[in-house]
């Protein structure tokens, strides 16, 4: 009996190494994987043959799973190289409602002259509602993201009503090229390699059989 898995570790892995390594890669990278393999279990000696057995490993398994490791980083770090360490960001300070009443009352406010910092800090003392700096396609709500880029710098938005709530945006500052923060750039990289695996998903038919 067949059955096919969409989401599994294991197949995302094998995509990743078994699949794209062996096609996207040059011959020469392979040949240093085989080299790389060979003369690490090679060179380990009797002490390596011990750690397999009490591991549940031959010396062909493990010469495969250092392969597979080996083809996974290869292409995680081809799919990472291409996203961009700097961007056009902006630093934003936001205010959130729960209710349209609240957000038209702050809106309200902030027509008459009430300074946005001030009056976002009323509301959350905590964080004063600064998002900090961010690239485009950061925020997980694209209707906040299609508003912000839009504005410029001092100058606040129209209430913006997506599934959170009622957001009123204040755009700080703006620059065009400016270096991403290490874990926004960590959490972009992590985003690509999903998106790439959703891309070959797509693309593939992963059929696993009986032994």
């Amino acid at each position: 009996m067949r059955k096919y898995f969409k989401e599994s570790i294991l197949i995302s892995i094998i995509i990743l190494a078994s699949i794209i390594f062996l096609v996207a890669c040059t011959t020469t990278d392979r040949e240093d994987a085989q080299e790389i393999t060979s003369e690490g279990l090679d060179s380990e000696g009797q002490p390596l043959a011990d750690w397999l057995a009490n591991h549940g490993y031959t010396e062909e398994s493990f010469r495969d799973s250092l392969r597979r490791s080996l083809a996974v980083a290869w292409m995680r770090d081809k799919i990472i190289a291409n996203v961009p360490e700097r961007a056009e960001q902006v630093h934003v300070q936001q205010m959130l409602f729960y209710t349209i009443g609240q957000a038209n009352n702050a809106l309200s406010q902030l027509n008459e002259g009430t300074n946005f910092a001030q009056l976002a800090a009323s509301f959350d003392p905590q964080t004063n509602g600064d998002l900090g700096w961010f690239p485009r396609g950061y925020l997980t709500v694209p209707e906040l993201d299609e508003v912000i880029f839009t504005l410029e710098p001092r100058e606040y938005s129209d209430i913006i009503e997506t599934e959170i709530g009622f957001h009123i945006v204040w755009l700080i500052e703006k620059e065009q090229d400016r270096l991403i923060p290490p874990d926004i750039l960590i959490k972009q990289q992590q985003q690509a390699v999903h998106e790439w695996l959703e891309r070959r998903w797509k693309l593939s038919t992963i059929e696993i059989t009986p032994p």
